[in-house]
């Protein structure tokens, strides 16, 4: 249950959010017209703290004061001279439809069609969101995303998925802990690779495969893109006619060629690469171990 439930890790909360407040004030980590904003925040969560202590054991007051002490916190926040910009991008998606299995979520029929690429602009107040993508694609999910060095344009896997419900139940749990996949990827092609700018313009598709997928892309220094793939086509051991799923592999999309290159081989799961500072990919791997 995290700290939610017990009030103790609540209030040692309040007071680790006081804490850093009043150092940021000393080391000038707001920008130069929120000194008076976070004094008055200072004050109301000096406040916030003792409520917290008068409150004692009682579960339900000292959590509503944490949600007291954050909503404070909150404006001063998006004040810190570090946040010099306006605007988040993120996508929107359901929640897996199909089964979440980790060799299992990256096939075309995890997530039913729905969700976006969305930018909201105004941090503390929000002035403004807008779908990137819109109806430039067929209805379809977004399965990962980057954006670019720049700022100006983003990749994104996509799942094009125009005639849904397919012709085979997806939805989980199925009996016999089946999920057919091998029978869904005969109705849905493999989600792609797509590169988009930030106000709409210039969609176009990087990679697909009518079978398997590619997802999670990230922008290289080269200006390649990394991405998790399906293609090494195997499966883990303990895969089934029924429990179809598959293995992923790390894959480079090479922009001045157009084509694939295999970056692992691994006969489990290489998943979810992300770009470190120094050039190299991280990433989410799994040894079969049973």
């Amino acid at each position: 249950a995290g700290i939610s439930r017990n009030p103790e890790k609540l209030r040692a909360d309040i007071d680790a959010m006081l804490t850093r407040v009043r150092l940021q004030m000393r080391e000038d980590a707001f920008d130069p017209a929120a000194g008076e904003a976070a004094r008055t925040v200072i004050a109301g969560l000096e406040a916030v703290v003792q409520k917290a202590v008068e409150a004692g054991g009682n579960e339900r007051e000292v959590r509503d004061c944490w949600l007291d002490a954050r909503r404070l916190l909150r404006p001063l926040v998006f004040r810190n001279a570090a946040l010099d910009f306006d605007s988040i991008v993120f996508y929107t998606r359901f929640a897996p439809h199909h089964k979440a299995n980790v060799c299992g979520i990256l096939h075309n029929g995890t997530y039913k069609p729905g969700g976006d690429i969305m930018i909201v602009r105004g941090l503390d107040c929000v002035t403004g969101i807008r779908n990137v993508i819109a109806d430039r694609l067929p209805r379809g999910h977004v399965h990962g995303m980057d954006l670019h060095f720049d700022g100006e344009k983003l990749v994104f896997g996509y799942g094009r998925q125009p005639n849904w419900p397919p012709k085979r139940e997806a939805h989980y749990p199925q009996p016999a802990n089946s999920n057919w996949a091998l029978h869904l990827r005969q109705d849905l092609e493999g989600v792609g690779i797509y590169e988009i700018n930030i106000d709409g313009s210039g969609l176009r598709r990087l990679t697909g495969h009518p079978v398997w997928s590619d997802t999670e892309p990230v922008y290289c220094p080269s200006d390649d893109v990394a991405f998790s793939s399906e293609r090494s086509s195997h499966s883990p051991p303990c895969d089934s006619e029924n429990n179809d799923i598959t293995d992923t592999n790390l894959y480079l999309y090479r922009r001045h060629t157009g084509t694939v290159r295999r970056l692992t081989n691994h006969r489990d799961i290489d998943m979810t690469p992300r770009l470190l500072d120094n050039g190299l990919l991280a990433y989410l791997r799994w040894e079969y171990q049973e």
